[in-house]
C-alpha cells in the first residue's frame, strides 16, 4: 500500500502536470483535497520553456503549526526585537578560548571576530560548529550574514563565489570540510572569475553533523562520515586558487591574518585549518528534532 506521503507527492504531480497542460500562467493554482490533507500547486513560469511547481500540504502544515503551539511545546528564550532600522541589542561574548595542543572552532572565531571587517559579508556553512560561530563572530549589520534555515547542504562555496561576483568586494566564507566537498568545483569557478573571496575550511575529519544527527536517532556508527586526509590547499591550488593551511594554534593567527588581507582585486584564497571535533553535545536540545 502507498504511504500517505506517497499519495500527497502523487497528487502533487498530477497537479503540476494539469496545470502545465493547461498553461501554467504565473499565479495560476491547483488545488486537491479529501477531507484530511489539501494540496495545492502554484505555477510560476521561468522561461518559455520551463516552470517551477510549488507544492504545499496544507495538512502537514497544520500539524506542525499545531505542534509547536501545543502547551508542552518547548520554546527558546528570545531577544527583544529590535525596531525597523536599529541594531539588534548587545549580547555578552563568551569568554576569550585559550589555546591548547588542537586548533578548536572557537579559537578560529574569536581570531575571526577581531579581525573581520564589519562591512564584509559573511557566509557560513559549518553546520557542526554554527552555534560557536553565532556565539562569538556578532552580526550587527542587515545582509551582512548568510546561512541556510532548513539544514540544506552545498549552497555556501557557490553562494560565496555568487555574491562577492555581484558585489565584486571581498566575501569571507567559513565552510566546514564536509560542506565544501559537496561543491568544492566553484573554487575553479571563483579563481576563472577571480571572485573575491576568502574560504576558511574547518576540517574536523568527517560529516560530523551526521553523525551527531545518526547518534540523536541511535545509529552509531554512521557508516561513510569519516573523510579524513584530504589536503584542501592542495586540492584549491588545483583549481587555481591560492590557498595555505594551518595545523597549530600558534600558526592561526598569522594564517587568518593574511587570508584576510586579500583586496578586493585579489581574486580567491582559501585557507584550511585542521579543527578539533565539536564534542557530542551536537544536536542534543530538544528543539533540534
Amino acid at each position: 500500500m502507498r504511504s500517505r506521503t506517497g499519495q500527497l507527492a502523487a497528487t502533487a504531480v498530477a497537479l503540476a502536470l494539469t496545470l502545465a497542460a493547461c498553461g501554467g500562467e504565473a499565479g495560476s493554482s491547483a488545488s486537491s483535497h479529501d477531507g484530511r490533507e489539501q494540496v495545492t500547486v502554484a505555477a510560476l513560469p521561468l522561461t518559455d520553456a520551463a516552470a517551477l511547481y510549488l507544492a504545499r500540504d496544507r495538512g502537514l502544515f497544520a500539524h506542525r503549526h499545531e505542534h509547536r503551539h501545543h502547551p508542552e511545546a518547548r520554546a527558546r528564550p528570545a531577544h527583544r526585537a529590535a525596531r525597523p532600522g536599529e541594531p539588534p541589542p548587545p549580547r555578552p561574548a563568551p569568554a576569550p578560548v585559550h589555546p591548547g595542543a588542537e586548533i578548536t572552532a572557537e579559537l578560529v572565531f574569536d581570531h575571526l571576530r577581531v579581525r573581520l571587517p564589519r562591512d564584509r559579508v559573511l557566509v557560513e556553512e559549518a553546520p557542526s560548529h554554527r552555534d560557536a560561530l553565532h556565539a562569538r563572530v556578532p552580526v550587527d549589520r542587515s545582509g551582512g550574514f548568510l546561512t541556510t534555515g532548513s539544514g540544506a547542504l552545498c549552497w555556501g562555496l557557490p553562494l560565496a563565489v555568487g555574491r562577492a561576483l555581484a558585489d565584486r568586494r571581498r566575501v569571507v566564507c567559513v565552510l566546514g570540510d564536509g560542506s565544501a566537498l559537496y561543491s568544492v568545483q566553484a573554487l575553479w569557478t571563483a579563481a576563472r572569475h577571480r571572485a573575491p573571496v576568502t574560504f576558511v575550511v574547518l576540517d574536523n575529519g568527517g560529516y560530523a553533523a551526521v553523525r551527531a544527527l545518526g547518534r540523536r536517532i541511535g545509529i552509531a556508527p554512521v557508516p561513510g562520515t569519516d573523510i579524513g586526509g584530504i589536503d584542501f590547499a592542495a586540492l584549491a591550488e588545483s583549481f587555481g586558487c591560492p590557498a595555505a593551511h594551518a595545523d597549530r594554534p600558534a600558526d592561526l593567527p598569522a594564517a587568518l591574518e593574511r587570508a584576510l588581507a586579500a583586496g578586493d582585486e585579489d581574486g580567491p584564497r582559501l585557507l584550511h585549518l585542521r579543527v578539533a571535533a565539536a564534542g557530542e553535545a551536537l544536536y542534543t536540545a530538544p528543539w533540534a528534532g
